[in-house]
């Protein structure tokens, strides 16, 4: 025998179609944060390659520490760190030289860039991790150098006053055996560190 059909089971059904919507709702919204990190009109791509250090003369590939993003290194990595070396307009440094060339590091895999997490302490030591929004802070800021074997140091906010760390250019600190020093942050930058090196894949004028 069936059950009448009352007012409220009307009211119920009523509600049985928003309820399922919502979970796609919720997935959109979510590959939405995923895309995160648009690219400024004022910056734009100069060259394509993988972030590596020298070691004793060999160029090995960073990595990331995951989940925290930072850059780390392991030797004979097999997944190296590729990197967008993006030129910004508004990125000036006017203690640099006609042959270095003020950008940031985009991560094209992720969607992020390379963000120094405290750039507000006066001293070293400094570390590294993925941001999904690209503001251009000064966190972003580094300079490469295309005649010096493409090598990028971070800059962070110096200028003609102020000398980001008390040098002004900051690599990565270095163990006894030519390495990267790691910590639970990834790799240290200092001011007696060594410049990363861009391997290039691909050049834009």
């Amino acid at each position: 025998m069936f059950s009448p059909i009352t007012p409220l089971s009307f009211a119920l059904l009523a509600l049985i179609p928003s309820a399922i919507a919502r979970p796609a709702t919720s997935r959109r919204a979510a590959n939405q944060r995923k895309c995160k990190a648009p690219v400024e009109p004022s910056c734009t791509k100069f060259a394509t390659g993988v972030l590596s250090a020298d070691v004793n003369g060999t160029l090995s590939p960073f990595t990331l520490v995951d989940p925290l993003g930072s850059i780390s290194f392991k030797e004979n990595e097999t997944r190296p760190l590729e990197v967008e070396y993006q030129t910004c307009k508004h990125f000036t440094n006017s203690e640099s030289s006609d042959s270095d060339i003020p950008g940031r590091l985009y991560v094209p895999e992720f969607r992020s860039c390379i963000k120094v997490l405290n750039q507000p302490d006066e001293t070293e030591p400094y570390f590294t991790l993925l941001s999904e929004v690209c503001d251009s802070s000064f966190g972003e800021r580094f300079v490469l150098r295309p005649e010096e074997n493409n090598t990028i140091f971070w800059t962070g906010s110096t200028n003609s006053t102020f000398e980001q760390g008390g040098c002004g250019e900051l690599g990565y600190r270095v163990e006894e055996d030519g390495t990267p020093v790691l910590t639970e942050n990834g790799v240290a930058l200092g001011c007696e560190g060594k410049p990363f090196n861009l391997v290039l894949v691909n050049t834009t004028e």
